[in-house]
């Protein structure tokens, strides 16, 4: 730090007009300092000195200006930072990208491949090295990694699909995707309480959701559903429930009436 010049002290015999020359001379050596602690030491020697408010402003000025000069660094920094994470992030997406072909390629990842090292493909690699039996540092793709992904020429991984899934042909499909289409649904009354013995009507049933007017559900993977039926009769507010399973192009299964007595079987049939 630069020595702060210190005024002499006059003399207690000392005239005034010598007290006042000595802080005239003081403060022209500190003036034009870019030192803010000349400026300090000045007011601490002279409070109520004839410079003490240009002593102040000086003082506020130069703080200003390491502020400025702070903000400028601190964003020369930051837009260095950003540079190099892009292109940290660039090389980084690269070579994510190819890691997930590879493991996508040795049966280890089900899923998009898009260059974003996610969840997914964390544990993708995660299940590759277990059954490689390798030690993995951390979760995240590496050129030695993938160079030793590109050696390996077998299915590493048996095909595992999430739920709602199911393998087909080494591919992950809805596991509803067979119940897909229209439905002709028959409902035949067992009870005369009904006072109808048999009704049909058309359902549609896409990726697994029932979607005709009046009808409601989803069906299961195993082709277990459960339909209501919403309807009026007599000015009220009706419902049948039915419990069904589809195989194949067929199904069965029975139904009842919430709050009455009509129940019977039901018959499907894929059109």
């Amino acid at each position: 730090m630069a020595q702060v010049p210190k005024p002499e002290s006059p003399s207690t015999s000392a005239p005034v007009e010598t007290e006042t020359a000595v802080e005239i001379a003081y403060w022209e050596t500190i003036k034009d300092s870019a030192n803010k602690n000349f400026f300090q030491a000045y007011l601490e020697r002279y409070p109520n000195g004839a410079f003490a408010a240009l002593a102040k402003l000086k003082i506020e000025a130069l703080d200003e200006e390491k502020g400025r000069l702070q903000e400028g660094a601190a964003a020369r920094l930051s837009d260095d930072a950003k540079a190099m994470s892009r292109r940290d992030d660039e090389g980084f997406g690269d070579l994510a990208l190819s890691t997930q072909r590879e493991l996508s390629r040795v049966g280890c990842l089900v899923g998009q491949i898009d260059g974003k090292w996610g969840l997914a493909s964390k544990k993708a690699l995660q299940d590759f090295a277990r059954r490689r039996g390798i030690n993995l540092a951390s979760a995240e793709p590496t050129p030695d990694l993938l160079k030793g992904l590109k050696g390996v020429r077998e299915t590493v991984c048996p095909l595992s699909c999430p739920d709602g899934m199911e393998a087909q042909e080494g591919r992950c499909q809805s596991a509803v995707a067979g119940f897909d289409g229209m439905w002709a649904l028959t409902r035949r009354a067992t009870n005369p309480s009904c006072g109808w013995r048999e009704l049909t009507s058309n359902i549609l049933i896409t990726d697994g959701q029932i979607l005709s007017p009046t009808w409601e559900g989803k069906v299961a993977g195993d082709g277990a559903s459960t339909i209501i039926l919403r309807f009026v009769h007599e000015g009220r507010n009706e419902r049948n429930i039915l419990y069904v399973r589809l195989n194949g192009k067929r199904g069965s299964g029975k139904f009842y009436h919430v709050g009455g007595e009509c129940a019977g079987v039901v018959e499907l049939r894929k059109l």
